[in-house]
């Protein structure tokens, strides 16, 4: 009897144990199916600075069978745990922005998954000096320079305007080189009718 107590005693300590101490993560699902799993740390923290501004960039991949990440930032050295410093991120995504970043200041983080109400063993970390803020030169825009304008465009005149104007003076042109033509031809004809009536009026003479 006394070996079974034994053993129902080690089996509840090393039950407990595992659970405290050890990776693996003991949850219920939204069917209250008991999860058993390990909880793994977040993994590849980058941080880059954002842009051109005093803000840092970070970036993780979540860990497995994590709820939450949960990031910690400070000053000369890496977070010891998740109360040595400041929290920088707590929440389910895999990107955030620190926001309350200075110049000349090297920042240390360190992730951790979290999980019901643990937090993982092992962690991901990454560092970053913010240096002096940069600031981007503009790209240089390529100016086209417009042709130079006609003639016909300095002056405003419009373009139909001067098609009519010269078809115009064509007509013109035309109309009076026939209206010189029916004078001549006028003229010519009253020539020829005087010249007629001469004639006629010496033949008259003539018989007379």
């Amino acid at each position: 009897m006394a070996d079974k107590k034994t053993l129902v005693s080690i089996i509840f300590l090393l039950t407990l144990t595992l659970t405290l101490f050890s990776p693996l993560t003991i949850a219920a699902d939204d069917n209250m199916n008991i999860i058993i799993g390990v909880l793994g740390a977040p993994k590849h923290l980058t941080a880059k600075r954002h842009d051109s501004t005093t803000m840092v960039d970070l970036k993780w991949e979540k860990g497995e069978n994590a709820e939450t990440t949960y990031i910690v930032r400070k000053t000369g050295s890496y977070p010891q745990n998740i109360h040595d410093g400041i929290v920088i991120y707590n929440g389910t995504g895999e990107t955030c922005i620190d926001t309350s970043t200075t110049v000349n200041t090297h920042y240390f983080y360190r992730a951790w998954s979290f999980a019901v109400s643990f937090y993982s063993q092992e962690y991901s970390q990454a560092n970053i000096i913010m240096g002096e803020k940069v600031y981007e030169l503009p790209v240089p825009v390529a100016v086209s320079i417009p042709p130079r304008p006609s003639f016909f465009e300095r002056i405003k005149i419009p373009m139909y305007f001067i098609c009519f104007f010269i078809a115009f003076l064509l007509l013109f042109i035309l109309w009076k080189r026939e209206e010189k033509k029916e004078e001549e031809k006028e003229k010519e004809e009253k020539e020829e009718k005087g010249e007629k009536e001469k004639e006629e009026e010496g033949e008259e003479r003539d018989t007379g």
